[in-house]
């Protein structure tokens, strides 16, 4: 059980939110923490506490991940508006296909559903947002 402001360390983070935080599990409990990337390895200090998950501040990079990236953007600390340039295109790709197919799935019944390749555009100097549509037929007799 972790407490408020402890500090826990060696945490590897294992995945990622649907809103880009790097997700570790410290005792079976999940800690969602800001700025960290999947195969990092960091300690980070419990700042939230819920029953289900704990939120937590990254304090330091023990071990960067092979898919954190410099940021390429010179305001990306200060903005806010891009929150993964830190994770490499190909592991943004990986993660935001991750996350929309755990949603779907969580939503739907997506058993019979034939999942497309994701349609990608150019890496840098756009909008990562998009716009799905979901068609439902029904079967007839």
């Amino acid at each position: 059980m972790t407490h408020l402001n402890q500090t826990l360390t060696s945490l590897t983070i294992e995945g990622l939110s649907h809103d880009g935080r790097g997700i570790a599990r410290f005792e079976g409990k999940a800690i969602f923490i800001s700025d960290a990337v999947p195969g990092d390895v960091v300690n980070a200090k419990v700042r939230v506490q819920s029953d289900q998950y704990d939120e937590a501040q990254l304090l330091s990079i023990i071990e960067p991940s092979p898919q954190r990236v410099a940021p390429f953007c010179a305001h990306y600390a200060q903005c806010g508006g891009c929150q993964l340039q830190h994770l490499s295109i190909e592991a943004q790709r990986f993660w935001k296909n991750q996350n929309f197919i755990t949603r779907l799935t969580q939503a739907v019944d997506s058993t019979h559903a034939h999942i497309a390749e994701p349609i990608f555009g150019q890496d840098q100097g756009y909008r990562r947002r998009a716009r799905l549509g979901l068609a439902i037929s029904k079967k007839t007799k």
